[in-house]
C-alpha cells in the first residue's frame, strides 16, 4: 500500500508531420491520487488502493499539493520523503 496516494498522469501530445515525423504540440499534467477510494486515501485506510488513479479537482489543496511536489517545492509533514531535487533530477 503506498504511504503517499498521489500520483499524476502525463499527457503528451504529439503531431505527426507531412515528413513523417513526430513532434510534441503539448503536455498535460493531470494531478490524481492513485485510488478512487479518495477519502480513504486521505486518512491511509488500510487496503484503500483500488489501483484507479483518479483526477484531483483542478486547484483542490490536493491537486496543487501533488503539482507542488512535482515542482520540488512541496514540505511534507510526516510522510518522510524529499521531493526537493525530483524536478530537477529528471530534467534533460
Amino acid at each position: 500500500m503506498p504511504k503517499d496516494p498521489d500520483t499524476a498522469i502525463f499527457q503528451l501530445r504529439l503531431q505527426r508531420g507531412e515528413d513523417g515525423k513526430l513532434a510534441p504540440v503539448g503536455l498535460d499534467i493531470i494531478p490524481c491520487c492513485v485510488s478512487s477510494n479518495i477519502e480513504g486515501a486521505n486518512v491511509n485506510e488500510q487496503n484503500y488502493n483500488d489501483y484507479c488513479p483518479t483526477p484531483y479537482e483542478t486547484d483542490s489543496k490536493e491537486y496543487m499539493r501533488v503539482m507542488s511536489k512535482l515542482y520540488g517545492e512541496y514540505t511534507p509533514a510526516s510522510q518522510g520523503a524529499d521531493y526537493g531535487d525530483w524536478l530537477a533530477s529528471r530534467a534533460g
